[in-house]
């Protein structure tokens, strides 16, 4: 089973990432992204984006340059991030950091805190 990029019934834009992570991955991931979150903005919907890293091995350097590269090049209001061990926890803070976005990048222990969270980001539409 490889890597899955879809949009679930919450209309988040879900990613599975399942064993070595490498550039070539990481942008095959970047592009389908891309695309569901053009899609998602032509719907008038926030791009909202929940990373499931459970079953996630390893990534390499290059990999991990690519994908601190192709956060600016997908538009979103947030990242959630689950399942990641304490160093890719560590990593992922500081790219957020260093992105400048540190605001809407975050990680979770939990699939349930992780959605939660993203889901608060919506602003409900104004009462007239």
């Amino acid at each position: 089973m490889g890597n899955k990029v879809f949009i679930n019934k919450d209309h988040l834009i879900e990613t599975v990432y399942v064993g070595v992570q490498t550039a070539s991955t990481i942008r095959q991931i970047a592009h389908r992204t891309a695309e569901l979150a053009k899609k998602l903005q032509q719907q008038e919907r926030p791009v909202l984006i929940l990373v499931d890293l459970r079953q996630l091995h390893h990534v390499t350097l290059d990999g991990r340059a690519t994908a601190s590269r192709v956060l600016g090049e997908i538009p979103y209001q947030g990242i959630a991030v689950y399942g990641a061990t304490i160093f890719l926890k560590h990593l992922i803070n500081l790219i957020a950091r260093a992105t400048d976005r540190r605001n809407k990048i975050q990680t979770f222990s939990s699939r349930e805190s992780a959605v939660q969270w993203l889901k608060q980001l919506v602003k409900p539409a104004p009462q007239l």
